[in-house]
């Protein structure tokens, strides 16, 4: 029996908690994703992460597994975008921004968030859900590269000759992007070459030959 002062639980309190518990599960199921795979992931393995039953993590989404793949990868992609929104948006030159751009492209460690997301490359054909989500990624990342260097022709930081000669700013923005996935690759291959520093003086090199620049150092 409740006691005389005891305050009813709210709707909103309820919907709270059922957003926190949502929260865990999709922290759970990235875990579970960076850590297994895609192919080795299950409801199972993300009940078993997070310390509740399956039935909770079906009752939270009712879309199970595949849904709580989509939301973990979505968020870890929008986490990207966000930091280099920040980016483009904050004080200093078109250069250093590009420098920044390109070192958090490029980590010195490829951490589990961002490797959940080349994991989910191999089921891309079989998966028009998750497909769809990597072309908004690479889109996205594209956009903001490409309406840097277009900043920086018209300042007159980047020359608009060697823009031109390297394809213009959309082939330079498309090239920069694949280039930062081919080096975030190398670690998760066994493929390392030189560690985090090295892997972004590629990326960089590239963009300082195809906007005849040099970059401010690390």
């Amino acid at each position: 029996m409740p006691t005389k002062n005891a305050k009813p639980t709210s709707s909103m309190q309820r919907r709270q908690r059922s957003g926190d518990k949502r929260e865990a599960l999709v922290s759970a199921a990235r875990e579970v994703v960076a850590r297994d795979g895609i192919a080795g992931a299950s409801v199972r393995a993300v009940a078993a992460q997070a310390e509740v039953s399956v039935g909770t993590v079906l009752y939270h989404f009712e879309g199970g597994l595949e849904e709580l793949q989509q939301l973990a990868l979505e968020r870890v992609m929008e986490q990207l975008y966000a930091g280099r929104l920040r980016i483009l948006a904050g004080p200093g030159s078109v250069l250093s921004k590009l420098r920044s751009m390109v070192a958090l492209g490029v980590p010195d460690v490829i951490d589990e968030d961002l490797a959940s997301v080349y994991y989910s490359l191999p089921q891309l054909r079989e998966n028009p859900l998750r497909a769809a989500a990597h072309r908004e990624l690479v889109e996205r990342q594209v956009s903001l590269y490409r309406s840097l260097i277009d900043i920086g022709a018209e300042l007159g930081e980047v020359s608009r000759e060697a823009l031109e000669a390297a394809g213009g700013p959309d082939d330079v923005a498309r090239t920069v992007v694949a280039l930062e996935d081919a080096n975030d690759l190398y670690p998760l291959l066994g493929l390392e070459a030189g560690g985090g520093e090295a892997r972004r003086r590629r990326v960089r090199r590239y963009l300082e030959l195809a906007l005849g620049v040099t970059l401010p150092a690390e």
